[in-house]
């Protein structure tokens, strides 16, 4: 895992995988992936947070990227990091991947002082998603985000302890 950036090769890599991945868009948004997907990965904020707060991160196996994560501290609460996407190549997913990736998450966010709490907002549509998040301890809040543009569908909030293992 290492933190990507807008400018040089990182922004291409995340074109290509944002592209590769464009099935994930078409179920959140009834449209085809394009530079914008791209773009907001690395310029879109929640209300109150600036980028110091934004983590754009990428995922490898050796050389090549395989996923994508953005991770947001600090958002809806001071104690809480909030995962705006977290998504793998086709190719890529079911092989542990995301498990991989998440634990990853967890020990960066649990470092962060104060930290708590880890949020997610997913598809109330996109089944494979919704299982994935339970299976890996995320629980629903029972905050529903109504469907707005771009989404298809609602988002159904959830939530995860982050492990306390601060010395």
């Amino acid at each position: 895992m290492r933190r990507l950036r807008r400018e040089g090769g990182d922004l291409e890599l995340a074109r290509a995988l944002i592209l590769a991945a464009g099935d994930f868009t078409e179920i959140t948004t009834g449209s085809p992936a394009s530079e914008a997907d791209v773009l907001s990965l690395f310029d879109d904020l929640p209300p109150g947070r600036t980028m110091a707060d934004k983590f754009v991160l990428g995922f490898f196996a050796g050389t090549r990227l395989v996923g994508i994560a953005d991770v947001v501290r600090g958002w809806n609460a001071p104690d809480k990091a909030i995962i705006g996407l977290l998504l793998f190549r086709p190719e890529a997913r079911g092989r542990g991947y995301g498990r991989a990736a998440l634990d990853r998450i967890e020990l960066l966010t649990a470092a962060w002082p104060n930290m708590t709490r880890l949020r997610i907002g997913v598809d109330a549509t996109h089944i494979a998603a919704l299982a994935f998040w339970r299976h890996m301890g995320f629980a629903e809040t029972g905050e529903i985000r109504p469907r707005t543009v771009p989404y298809a569908a609602d988002i159904l909030v959830f939530e995860k302890n982050l492990r306390m293992e601060k010395t």
